[in-house]
């Protein structure tokens, strides 16, 4: 039984087999490291949206924080609630909502 050799092994020399190898395993070499660039470039990307996407969220709970001290104030000096809404930017209920929450915690802090 004869063994089918393509026609490009027939000239291939064993020193041009060695260098092929070599070209192969430095394309391999290459590959990897570019993988692994992208793969750390895709982290600082990463990093970079999570920070962004934190600093809004921290903005937006400061924002809300202060606007809900702000409301509570007025409340205690008997503002109505439609002027504390108005004034702060936010809904009625949302005043509402905070006035209720902080005379839950005032009455959780008594018992």
């Amino acid at each position: 039984a004869s063994l089918w050799v393509s026609p490009a092994e027939n000239f291939m020399t064993e020193e041009i087999k060695m260098e092929v190898t070599l070209m192969c395993n430095l394309s391999s070499m290459i590959a990897e490291e570019n993988q692994l660039i992208g793969e750390e470039r895709g982290i600082i990307i990463g990093e970079e949206r999570g920070r962004i996407i934190g600093e809004k969220r921290g903005f937006v709970k400061g924002v809300d924080s202060k606007s809900r001290e702000i409301s509570l104030k007025l409340y205690s000096e008997n503002k109505s609630i439609e002027y504390i809404a108005g004034l702060v930017g936010t809904s009625i209920n949302q005043v509402k909502e905070w006035i209720v929450q902080s005379n839950d915690s005032k009455s959780n802090v008594l018992n």
